[in-house]
């Protein structure tokens, strides 16, 4: 029987109304051998309060209150907190499976691995899920598999960046943290561990659950969001170059994916806000041309020569390339796995 001491930290900011249902799915945890870190960041809506009454209900619970930082510097604080010898992360306004420690703690301890790691699955509403999970049916990866699983079409690619659902050994992440101060922190932060992996065991069925709720990062459009998404993108493509050149190419393809993605919903900011994917691209445009240029033809080259006088003209005509550059990258990308 393992008897392993782990850390569920649980950032909380004005998550009241779905803190509860949080709560209860970490208490139903099959695996019993834990601590619950509630952070709470500064809530205002009586978060903290209802944090507290837990604590009172359950001594594995503790509460630390602070100034509100943001999603990474609450997590941050549960990470230099944590007692345990695993760590994991739940949101506050999210829930687990019931033998979601239990099934990722066996996996990692058997294979004595870095991290194990389950699937993420989007609800629309609270339910306990009843089905039974088999510890023993996963796979092993090493570093090089692991961080090729981000390039993956969805949904296994979203579940390499996302924080959740994967259960840390403490000692891993040793000098890391979470980037303050930005939105899109899981990208950063799953290229900075994910460089670092020997071991890692992957179980392909959902053991997280996802309420996207009105409001969340993933349903709005802002101008620090557009900018920070692409830093993210960027910042994980450089990686990638360094620590994995034979994935080199195929990083830049799901890099300009992203920018394009991201380029097309900056159309949806303010008309005084839309220039903030220009300027990124002004500051950015050796990296962006260097992915672009053995898609473009020699007009195309000629016409980002004149990319730092018209930013805005040549914006629009990257948007005209976007089709042509998909099939031709499509296409290269094709013939090179076919010719492996």
């Amino acid at each position: 029987m393992i008897s392993k001491y782990v850390t569920i930290v649980v950032p909380a900011y004005n998550t009241r109304q779905w803190l509860e249902c949080c709560i209860h799915s970490i208490l139903a945890q099959t695996y019993t051998n834990f601590e619950v870190l509630l952070i709470d960041d500064g809530s205002t809506d009586g978060t903290g309060d209802l944090c507290d009454q837990f604590a009172l209900s359950d001594p594995r619970i503790k509460v630390i209150h602070k100034k509100n930082g943001g999603l990474s510097d609450a997590r941050n604080t549960g990470l230099r907190a944590a007692s345990g010898e695993y760590i994991t992360f739940v949101d506050s306004d999210d829930w687990i499976h019931p033998q979601m420690l239990q099934t990722l703690l066996y996996g990692i301890e058997k294979e004595n691995a870095d991290l194990s790691m389950g699937f993420i699955q989007n609800m629309d509403s609270f339910s306990i899920p009843t089905n039974e999970l088999d510890e023993t049916a996963y796979s092993v990866r090493n570093r090089e598999e692991y961080w090729h699983l981000g390039y993956e079409k969805a949904p296994v690619g979203r579940q390499f960046t996302m924080c959740p659902a994967k259960l840390y050994r403490i000692s891993f992440l040793t000098g890391l943290s979470f980037l303050e101060g930005v939105t899109h922190e899981d990208v950063f932060w799953s290229a900075d561990y994910a460089q670092k992996v020997h071991k890692a065991i992957i179980y392909s069925v959902p053991v997280y659950f996802y309420y996207q709720r009105p409001g969340s990062i993933m349903h709005t459009t802002k101008p620090k969001e557009v900018r920070d998404q692409l830093n993210a993108c960027l910042y994980k493509l450089k990686i990638c170059v360094s620590k994995f050149p034979d994935q080199a190419q195929e990083g830049r393809i799901k890099f300009l994916e992203f920018f394009f993605v991201t380029a097309n919903r900056s159309l949806e900011l303010a008309k005084e806000d839309r220039s903030i994917v220009r300027c990124w691209l002004l500051k950015n445009r050796r990296e962006v041309v260097r992915c672009l240029r053995p898609a473009l033809t020699s007009g195309q080259k000629c016409t980002l020569l004149f990319l730092p006088v018209l930013p805005n003209f040549i914006f629009l005509k990257l948007l005209d390339y976007r089709l042509d550059i998909s099939a031709y990258f499509k296409k290269h990308f094709q013939k090179k796995k076919e010719i492996v």
